[in-house]
This record gives C-alpha cells, structure tokens and sequence, in this order.
C-alpha cells in the first residue's frame, strides 16, 4: 500500500496534502526598503501628502504608489476613503488640550475652536470631517472600525457647551453646523491651499492681501493685514453674542434684556 493511501485511510476525507492546515490571510506589505504597511504608516503618508500636494491629492491609490503597494492593500488596513479621512483628522483632535473648566461655557467654546483651527492649518483633513459628518454622529463613529474617535468626542464636547446655552437640540446642530462653517470659511480664506489642489506655498496671491496698500485705495475694498487667529476670536464673539441673544434664560428663544 502506497504512503498516501496508508494516509488517507488514517484521516479519511481527504488526502495528505489536505491534512495541512491552511493559513489565514496574511498581512500585506511593501516592497523591500519602504516602510512598514499598516494604519499608522498609512495615515502618516496621507497626512504628508497632504501636506505637500493638498488635501485633494489624497487618495488610496495615489497612497499606493507613494508606499509601493497595490491600492487593494491598503483597504486590508483601511476600509474606505472616508475611513482615511476620519484617522487623520483623528490624528490632531486627540492631542487638543481641553479648555479650563473654570471658565464660563462661552471662553471655552471660544478656546476649543481656537484650538481647532490651529489643528487644522496643521492637518487640513480636521474641517471636511467635522463639516460633512456634523449631522451624522452615528455614521462617523461607525468609520472608525470599531476605535473610539476624537472627531466624534470632539463634537459630543461641542454639543455639551452648547447645551448650556439652553438651545433646544435641534437648534444646538444648527449653531455647531455654523460654527464649523466659520472655522472653514476663515481657513479658506486664509489658507485656502490646504483643502484645494495646492499647498498654500503655492497659491497664486491673492489681489489686496500681502501687499502695502497706496494711500488711494479704500479700506472697503483691500483688507488690511490680520491675525487670523484675532479674526476667529471677534467672530466667535459676534455668533455667541448671537446664540446668547436667542437661547434667552429658559431657551424660549426670547432675549434675555429687559
């Protein structure tokens, strides 16, 4: 009797090369020389890339060539595009320093955005999260692929400043959809690189902005040189003054003056 079929008859069913057990899917990696494949270092290079070409050059097969894998290996680690977006704007909001609890709720609405517009000039991914989800908790926390997410704690502690307006909830979605398009307007405005094409290096300038203004032009029409962050500061301040006017002492929507 032959050796394979002593062995068949030993584990019917099948032969001897079926009795090996079969591995499970294995990791994929780069080619020899590249850095290791998995999340981190494909939310890293996403970020760099960002950084460099613009937010719009990002995507899973551009990330391929640029980590010298096939697009399809990087869903084994990321499921979507959407996915991506979300890790890397992750990535920023969870090192954001919590305002001083001691302040009255509006400073520290007022230093939490702050604080993410200084995260997003450095992670443009930040404002398209917090802007395309920001009806849709649900679904941001199920991109996540199971992991707690900053950007979702990030709008949960939004929403629990904004709660002490005494606004009802849906006027609370209202006023944090508004604050969020502040953040981006002001950051396009003054950084419109990151979340377009380009790199704001490379930016065609922009007429009345960076130049000294002749003594015959109008102040209405060239805008004097700004601090960005002193401009989100005074327009934070006119939209609380706003919701502080409409919220009233038991949220009616009545102000609270005399």
């Amino acid at each position: 009797m032959s050796r394979d079929r002593r062995d068949t008859q030993r584990h019917p069913g099948g032969s001897a090369d079926a009795r090996v057990r079969q591995p499970g899917p294995v990791a994929p990696q780069p080619s020899v020389g590249r850095r290791p494949l998995n999340r981190e270092s494909i939310v890293e290079a996403a970020l760099d890339l960002a950084h460099q070409e613009g937010l719009a050059a990002v995507s899973m097969r551009r990330l391929s060539r640029v980590l010298g894998v096939e697009a399809m290996s990087l869903y084994y680690y990321i499921p979507s595009k959407a996915a991506l977006m979300l890790l890397m704007a992750d990535r920023s909001v969870s090192s954001l320093p919590d305002p001083d609890p001691r302040l009255p709720w509006d400073e520290r609405l007022v230093e939490l955005f702050v604080a993410v517009y200084g995260a997003g000039v450095q992670n443009p991914a930040l404002f398209p999260v917090l802007a395309s989800e920001s009806s849709e908790p649900d679904k941001l926390a199920a991109l996540g692929d199971g992991e707690p997410s900053a950007s979702l704690a990030l709008i949960e502690k939004v929403q629990a400043l904004l709660a002490e307006t005494r606004l009802p909830p849906a006027a609370r979605w209202s006023a944090y959809r508004g604050l969020v398009g502040l953040l981006v307007g002001l950051l396009v405005a003054k950084v419109d690189g990151l979340l377009n094409g380009l790199p704001a290096s490379q930016q065609p300038q922009k007429k009345g902005v960076g130049r000294p203004r002749p003594e015959s032009e109008s102040t209405a029409t060239v805008a004097p040189p700004t601090d960005p962050v002193e401009d989100l500061r005074f327009s934070l301040r006119l939209f609380i003054d706003g919701l502080k006017a409409y919220s009233g002492p038991f949220g009616t929507g009545a102000s609270s003056s005399p």
